[in-house]
């Protein structure tokens, strides 16, 4: 009796390796776009989140003073996404700028740049992106 000797390899060649890579870049290029849609998805209900809890604030402003909040108290006064601070439980950044003290006499003129995340659409931009916005045309008058 003659013996067979197997000298078969136990692997894979460089053809199947590159079969299986091709096979996994695809799969993760039909997975990478849906992962981006339920990114948006949950930055969409953040964002209607946060225009909810401004309407709240702004409701419940009106529920204490007899009146929705102003657009501004006056001239280079506090605008009305100032004055609902405090229904928006930012009582602390509120407190810090006198109503009587206009844009230009602040003594902190950083004030206004101090972010708050709320007024942020999660999509657009964060809270921590600290760009100063222009005023408007109205308040330059």
């Amino acid at each position: 009796m003659s013996r067979r000797v197997n000298n078969r390899r136990w692997g894979f060649t460089l053809i199947e390796l590159l079969v299986v890579i091709a096979i996994i870049s695809v799969l993760i290029g039909l997975l990478m776009p849906a992962v981006q849609r339920a990114r948006e998805a949950a930055n969409r209900a953040k964002c209607l989140n946060n225009l909810k809890q401004i309407a709240l604030a702004c409701h419940t402003y009106e529920s204490a003073h007899g009146q929705f909040p102003p657009s501004r108290l006056g001239g280079e006064s506090q605008s009305w996404a100032w004055i609902i601070l405090p229904q928006l439980e930012q009582d602390n950044l509120y407190r810090k700028w006198d109503p009587t003290v206009g844009i230009s006499k602040l003594d902190d003129p950083d004030l206004l740049t101090n972010p708050v995340a709320l007024y942020f659409c999660p999509s657009r931009r964060s809270a921590e992106d600290r760009v100063l916005v222009e005023p408007f045309a109205q308040d330059e008058a």
